[in-house]
C-alpha cells in the first residue's frame, strides 16, 4: 500500500494477520472514487474517509465502521498551481531540481522524467513535483480514464506538488509528546492544519516564488 500510485483508479484492499487479529486495509485517491478524476479534490479528511469506506461498504456488501474507528497510515496532501503554458512547467520543474534546502535534497529518479523527489524512502514526509498534463494523457492512452481534449489542455498548465504523509507520521503523533499534533485523532485534522502541512514542506524549497492565487 505504500507503493499505491496516487492516481491509481479504484479501490484497493487488503487484509492482513497480526497473532490472532486480522486488519483490513483500504486504499484509494479520494477524488478519483468521487469525481472519476484525481486532480482536484477536497481537504476534509473526514469527508474523504468516508468516500473510501462508503465504496469499501459497497463492494464487500458489509458493515464497516466510521472514520474514527480506523487508523491512518497514510495521507497524500497536493496542491495544483496553474501557470501560463505547458512550457513553463517545464522551466518550474528543472529550477526545482535546484533547489535543496537543509535536510531535503532534490532528486529524479529513474524512468520519472520530469518528475522531482524530496526524501522519497522516507516513511515521515515525502514531496514530489511533477506535470499533471503528461501524466493524465498516459492515463487517457491506457484507457484508465476518459477526459476530453480541453481538459486536458487545462490540465497541460499545472504543476503539481504533492506530500506524502507516511506510517511513521501517525505514529509519532501517538508517541511524541514534542510532536505538535499529540493526542490528537487523525480525524481532527482541519483543512488548515493540512494547508499548512504542505506550505511548510514545500515553502523552504520554494523560496521566493510567489503565488498570486
Amino acid at each position: 500500500f505504500d507503493e499505491l500510485r496516487s492516481d491509481s483508479d479504484g479501490l484497493y484492499m487488503t487484509a492482513t494477520a497480526v497473532k490472532d487479529k486480522i486488519f483490513l486495509y483500504v486504499g484509494a485517491s479520494p477524488a478519483s472514487l468521487a469525481n472519476a478524476c484525481n486532480v482536484f479534490g477536497s481537504l476534509d479528511v473526514v469527508e474523504c474517509a468516508e468516500t473510501l469506506i462508503g465504496r469499501a461498504r459497497r463492494s464487500l456488501a458489509t458493515f464497516l465502521p466510521h472514520p474514527a474507528d480506523w487508523e491512518l497510515c497514510r495521507l497524500d496532501i497536493t496542491g495544483n498551481y496553474g501557470l501560463p503554458d505547458a512550457a513553463m512547467v517545464k522551466t518550474a520543474l528543472r529550477s526545482l531540481m535546484g533547489t535543496d534546502s537543509a535536510r531535503r535534497k532534490a532528486t529524479s529518479g529513474k524512468g520519472c522524467g520530469d518528475t522531482v523527489l524530496w526524501s522519497p524512502s522516507s516513511d515521515v514526509q515525502m514531496g514530489k513535483a511533477y506535470h499533471k498534463g503528461p501524466q493524465l494523457r498516459h492515463l487517457v492512452k491506457k484507457a484508465l480514464i476518459v477526459l476530453d481534449d480541453e481538459l486536458l489542455q487545462l490540465a497541460d498548465k499545472l504543476l503539481r506538488l504533492e506530500l506524502k504523509l507516511g506510517a511513521r507520521f501517525f505514529r509519532h503523533m501517538q508517541e511524541r509528546r514534542t510532536n505538535r499534533f499529540f493526542g490528537r485523532h487523525w480525524t481532527t485534522f482541519t483543512e488548515s492544519d493540512l494547508a499548512g502541512l504542505h506550505r511548510e514542506f514545500f515553502e523552504p524549497l520554494c523560496d521566493g516564488v510567489e503565488v498570486k492565487d
